[in-house]
C-alpha cells in the first residue's frame, strides 16, 4: 500500500511538472517576444519591440515592429508570431513590410505588399537559440520590366554571446526593355565569439557567382567569382584584423581585368583606442569630447604598442602578375626619444612607411589605351615613364618597371636611395601649413 502510494504521489509530481512545462517555456518565450531588443554593429541597427501578446496553454500569438537601419536609411517591418510552448519553445514568424516610410521601404512594399517576404522558426532552449529562415520566390512586373527573385534560405545560431549562421541567396533579375540586371548566387557565413562586441575575435565570408548590368546607352558591366573574407582576432589588449577581396574578373564595355585581389592586414592595434573611436562614430557630432585629456592615454597606449597596417593590390596571378602594389605603415618610438603627442612632428620619427608599386609593359599599354581620353597616346605615356626613369623615380628591369617610396626615420627614400632634398620641401610645406 506504502510502495501504491509513493508510486502514485511520483506519477502526480511527473504529470503536474509536464503540466508546468508550457507555463515555463511559455513564460520563457513571452519574455523573448516581448522585451525590447536592440542590436548595433557599425553603420546598422536592428531595434525590437513587442506591440501585444496573446498567452494561451500550449500556444499564443504575438505582434512585434522590427526596424532596420543603416545610417539614414531606415525599413520598418510588422511581425505576427506563432508560439509553441508545450516543451521547447517554438516561434514560427512572419515579416511583412509596412507601407510609407523612405524609399527601399516604398519599394520593398511595392514587390511584396502586404505579403510575408521573410518567414522564419527559432527554437529556443537552455542558453541556445536556432533559427532557420526563408524568402519565397517572388515575381513582380514593376514599371519598366520584371523583376525576378529566386528566394533566399538561411539559418542562424545563437549560444550565450556566440553567433554562427549562413544565408543563401538565390539568383535576382530584373528583364528590362531599356535596362537590364542579373545577380547570380550569392552566400554570407559568419561567426562571432561575442555578437555584442564588435572588437572581438569573429570571422566572415561572403561569395557573389554573377553579377550582369546593362545600362540604358547599351554600356555593359560583368563580374564574375567575387569573394569577401574578414577575421579579427584578439590577444589581451592587441586586437589584429585581415580583410580579402578577390575577384576573377571584370569585364566593361572598354575592357576587362582579370585576378584582381586586395589584402588589408593590421596588427598590434590598443583596443582602447578602437573602443573610443567606435564610440565617437556612435554620438552625435555636438556630443563629442575632444579635449586631450580623453583622447591622448589612449592614442599614447596604441602608439606604444607598435601598430602596423599592410595593404597589397595584385592584377594577375600572383606569380606573374601584371601589376602589384604593396603599403606597409609601421610606428616604433625611437629608443631614448619619449613620446610626446604635445609635438606631433617629433611623431614622425617612429613612423616607418613603404610602398611598392610595379607593373608590366604590357599593363602599361593596356591602360594606356583604355584611358587615352585623359593620358595620352600609349607614346606619350612610354615617354612620361622614361623621364621617370631618367630621374631616378623608376627602376626598369626585366618584367617591366617598379618603383619604392619610403619614410623611415626622417629619411625620404626612392628605390632604396635618400632624397633629401625631397625630405626637405616636405618640411616645408608642412611648416607652412601649420602657420
Amino acid at each position: 500500500m506504502k510502495k501504491l502510494a509513493v508510486i502514485s504521489s511520483l506519477a502526480v509530481i511527473v504529470a503536474g511538472g509536464a503540466a508546468a512545462v508550457p507555463y515555463y517555456v511559455g513564460n520563457k518565450a513571452e519574455r523573448y517576444i516581448t522585451e525590447p531588443q536592440t542590436y548595433e554593429q557599425g553603420q546598422v541597427a536592428l531595434r525590437h519591440r513587442g506591440e501585444s501578446y496573446e498567452r494561451g496553454y500550449l500556444s499564443s500569438r504575438a505582434q512585434t515592429r522590427l526596424t532596420w537601419q543603416l545610417e539614414d536609411e531606415i525599413i520598418e517591418f510588422a511581425a505576427t508570431h506563432e508560439i509553441d510552448h508545450a516543451f521547447t519553445p517554438r516561434i514560427v514568424s512572419r515579416f511583412r513590410v509596412l507601407p510609407g516610410g523612405g524609399e527601399v521601404q516604398q519599394a520593398l512594399h511595392e514587390i511584396f505588399g502586404d505579403e510575408p517576404l521573410l518567414m522564419a522558426d527559432t527554437r529556443l532552449k537552455a542558453g541556445r537559440q536556432q533559427t532557420e529562415f526563408h524568402m519565397p520566390e517572388t515575381r513582380k512586373r514593376l514599371d519598366g520590366g520584371e523583376l525576378h527573385l529566386a528566394g533566399l534560405r538561411g539559418a542562424f545560431q545563437v549560444e550565450g554571446a556566440r553567433l554562427a549562421g549562413h544565408v543563401d541567396v538565390q539568383p535576382i533579375s530584373f528583364n528590362g526593355a531599356v535596362a537590364s540586371a542579373h545577380v547570380g548566387a550569392q552566400r554570407l557565413e559568419l561567426q562571432a565569439s561575442d555578437r555584442n562586441d564588435q572588437l572581438g575575435p569573429g570571422s566572415a565570408s561572403y561569395v557573389m557567382k554573377s553579377a550582369q548590368l546593362r545600362d540604358a546607352d547599351g554600356e555593359s558591366v560583368a563580374l564574375r567569382d567575387l569573394r569577401l573574407r574578414t577575421s579579427q582576432t584578439a590577444v589581451g589588449t592587441s586586437i589584429d584584423s585581415e580583410v580579402v577581396i578577390e575577384l576573377a574578373a571584370l569585364e566593361t564595355s572598354a575592357g576587362s581585368l582579370e585576378n584582381l585581389s586586395l589584402r588589408f592586414t593590421a596588427s598590434n592595434l590598443h583596443r582602447e583606442l578602437m573602443e573610443l573611436l567606435l564610440a565617437l562614430d556612435e554620438q552625435d557630432e555636438a556630443e563629442r569630447n575632444l579635449s586631450p585629456e580623453v583622447w591622448q592615454p589612449p592614442l599614447r597606449r596604441f602608439l606604444e604598442n607598435n601598430p602596423k597596417a599592410r595593404l597589397d593590390i595584385v592584377l594577375g596571378p600572383e606569380t606573374d602578375a601584371k601589376a602589384s602594389l604593396g603599403w606597409e605603415l609601421m610606428y616604433r618610438q625611437p629608443d631614448g626619444m619619449p613620446l610626446d603627442l604635445e609635438n606631433p612632428f617629433e611623431l614622425f620619427a617612429g613612423l616607418d612607411t613603404t610602398a611598392t608599386l610595379a607593373f608590366t609593359d604590357e599593363f602599361i599599354e593596356e591602360l594606356a589605351v583604355l584611358l587615352q581620353e585623359y593620358w595620352g597616346s600609349p607614346e606619350d605615356v612610354i615617354a612620361a615613364l622614361s623621364l621617370l626613369e631618367s630621374n631616378g623615380f623608376l627602376v626598369r628591369n626585366g618584367q617591366g618597371y617598379r618603383v619604392k617610396l619610403g619614410w623611415r626615420q626622417g629619411d625620404i627614400l626612392v628605390n632604396d636611395t635618400p632624397r633629401p632634398e625631397l625630405a626637405m620641401m616636405l618640411g616645408m610645406l608642412l611648416a607652412s601649413s601649420m602657420q
